[in-house]
């Protein structure tokens, strides 16, 4: 099936991405796939198969600071979701009116936040997704105690921290309804506990669901191709008029 390679750009950096495309007629649903941190886009490449097999194109991507974008992950790494956003719209492929985000981890987190702020995403999808606190807790460490970077993450420390401090994930996932909320967690992740969805679900507004799994880790949920093709059908439901 097709895959284009496609290059962008987000506040005058060149992002690199792969565009999966349905052999179809007419425009189709589209998804955008958020990687987690120090990840990249090659990772999910099993996702953005699956969802053209089943007639929804997808668009995965290197974020700033990963994999062959460039850049160092800070506080503007949001922008390049959108610029995401925009390029899977503008694709003559792809049906603007029908586009989805699906994140994991810190993809997760950025999920949420793009989901409340644009709306031109009809759904979100967000899985093990990482809350500030959290994610805070690491970037003090990297700061104060020195310790290392993932290897394949390219990042400041500092500016990523100052981003932290000035976002709430609660209240940003209180922000996308009416639209669809799709919260998928494995209750064995240690990385991310299971609460931090659950307590998301509770802060949101409807349509929302609450997929939680009774075993995997934090990247189990992510790669399982029956949950996978579970969740591309719930997306292709959301689009259904």
């Amino acid at each position: 099936m097709p895959r284009e390679r496609v290059v962008f750009h987000s506040g005058g950096l060149r992002l690199v991405g792969d565009l999966y495309l349905p052999i179809a007629e007419g425009p189709v649903p589209g998804v955008v796939v958020l990687h987690g941190l120090g990840s990249r886009k090659e990772r999910h490449e099993d996702f953005g198969v699956l969802a053209a097999q089943h007639g929804l194109a997808a668009l995965a991507f290197d974020m700033r600071g990963h994999g062959e974008s460039e850049g160092q992950l800070d506080a503007n790494a949001w922008q390049d979701v959108a610029a995401a956003v925009d390029l899977l719209a503008a694709q003559p492929e792809v049906a603007s009116d029908c586009l989805a985000i699906r994140g994991s981890s810190l993809g997760g987190h950025y999920a949420i936040h793009a989901a409340a702020l644009l709306p031109a995403l009809r759904t979100c999808v967000a899985i093990c997704p990482a809350p500030e606190w959290l994610m805070l807790e690491g970037a003090s460490q990297v700061l104060e105690q020195g310790a290392p970077l993932p290897a394949e993450l390219r990042a400041d420390p500092h500016e990523f921290l100052r981003y932290l401090r000035g976002h709430d994930l609660a209240k940003a996932v209180a922000q996308i309804a009416p639209r669809a909320l799709l919260l998928i967690h494995a209750s064995g992740d240690d990385v991310v506990p299971a609460f931090v969805s659950q307590r998301l679900y509770e802060a949101a507004g409807e349509p929302k669901e609450l997929w939680l799994l009774p075993d995997g880790s934090h990247t189990s949920a992510q790669h399982d191709p029956a949950l996978n093709a579970r969740l591309l059908a719930w997306l292709q439901r959301q689009f259904t008029p």
